[in-house]
């Protein structure tokens, strides 16, 4: 279950942790449902382990994106009269 790096590292950052992030860095490393959610195994590095988490974040965060686009859409007034003239055309 080992979650290697997929693309060659392009550069390596510094990362400032808080007590509280080592902590759950810690929780992260020493559970197993951990580590499969997180798709790695106990034995990943704690680069490897950071990166997954960071990567897991992107995610996130462009999941929040789409549903803040879909929800401007949803309440452009433009649309919903797009959408009233197409249903009016469609009943004849």
């Amino acid at each position: 279950m080992e979650h290697a790096l997929r693309h060659r590292v392009a550069k390596r950052a510094s990362l400032s942790l808080t007590g509280q992030d080592l902590e759950h860095l810690a929780a992260i490393s020493a559970s197993p449902a951990a580590a499969a959610a997180l798709s790695i195994d106990r034995s990943t590095s704690e680069a490897a382990t950071l990166h997954r988490i960071f990567e897991l974040g992107v995610l996130r965060a462009q999941e929040l994106l789409d549903e803040a686009g879909y929800a401007e859409l949803a309440n452009d007034p433009e649309r919903e009269a797009f959408q009233r003239a197409t249903r009016a055309r469609r009943r004849g």
